[in-house]
């Protein structure tokens, strides 16, 4: 990751405590664009309208943070130095450079995911096409079945865990999934297919008719993305060092399956590949502590959370 830019923590956010925000008295700025926030809301609230909290980021929330917004009625982001610091990025990212790296990374509970979501909001209203993974370590540390891949016999593929990919980035990317063209004809199996120049949403209907169609479907969908230059994409992945940690699988000599050896897995961690991975936009990652071993955690920081990858 040595061409990354890291948003490091500051002294704001370390700091910022629940029990912070009840002693200051809260500010909510209501609807308002995130592309307005400047440094003089850090700490103060924002509310997302219902319909995009609800098609757009509600997978990234936390069971936390839904409940709350259950009892409120609505969805308020608190607009946090981080997350601030990669949208001003964003807005100066200039035409046609590569995507840069942003990783979000800190203490347990301190806003990692919201910053996230709050950075996600930005490009889906400035128009960019999102390319999500909520929870790397549903997939990791999941109880969903394994089959081996017919595309890699070295790669297991899952595909409930596709089939839900897929339905979310339909939600979220609806009105892209109608203009978008397939580039090439695509053959699923031995008799059917998508061909080329069809409606990029019709890769996403074969995944979810039927199931050994959607990893390869979630495959033929990030290779059409990522090879479009006409697209701002937004790489935004929760839990990211769940890609590069142990799984909770075994194969069929009882060994632990690698995480690339999960065709989810590779095929977005292809994204970050400097030659053929995403070309345009930018990489939003945010690490957690959720699904490891606490006892082979020496602290959140990004050496201890990721290591050499």
């Amino acid at each position: 990751m040595s061409k990354s830019t890291i948003i490091e923590k500051t002294n704001d956010e370390v700091n910022l405590t629940d029990v912070d925000i009840i002693k200051e008295p809260v500010v909510d700025l209501g609807q308002v664009d995130p592309a307005s926030h400047t440094e003089s809301n850090i700490g103060q609230f924002y509310t997302v309208p219902e319909e995009i909290s609800k098609r757009v980021l509600s997978y990234f929330f936390t069971k936390r943070f839904q409940s709350e917004c259950q009892m409120t009625g609505s969805t308020s982001l608190m607009i946090r130095r981080p997350a601030l610091e990669v949208l001003q990025h964003l807005k100066w990212l200039p035409q046609g450079a590569s995507p840069p790296k942003f990783i979000l990374y800190g203490g347990d509970g301190r806003g990692k995911s919201l910053s996230l979501v709050h950075v996600l909001h930005y490009c889906y209203s400035a128009g960019w096409f999102i390319l999500p993974v909520p929870s790397v370590f549903n997939w990791v540390h999941g109880k969903s079945s394994l089959q081996v891949s017919t595309y890699n016999a070295d790669r297991f593929d899952q595909p409930e865990e596709a089939a839900a990919w897929l339905q979310v980035c339909r939600s979220i990317n609806s009105k892209f999934l109608t203009e978008l063209k397939t580039s090439q004809q695509y053959n699923f199996g031995k008799r059917d297919s998508t061909g080329k120049g069809e409606p990029l949403g019709k890769v996403i209907d074969m995944g979810l008719r039927r199931a050994n169609y959607a990893t390869d479907a979630v495959g033929v969908l990030l290779k059409e993305i990522r090879n479009n230059p006409s697209l701002q994409v937004l790489y935004a992945v929760n839990e990211f060092n769940g890609f590069f940690l142990k799984t909770t699988f075994k194969d069929a000599n009882q060994r632990w399956i690698r995480p690339k050896r999960l065709s989810l897995v590779h095929h977005f961690t292809e994204l970050l590949h400097p030659s053929h991975g995403l070309k345009n936009g930018a990489m939003v990652f945010a690490l957690s502590r959720t699904g490891m071993v606490r006892s082979e955690i020496k602290s959140s920081q990004i050496s201890d959370l990721l290591g050499e990858i």
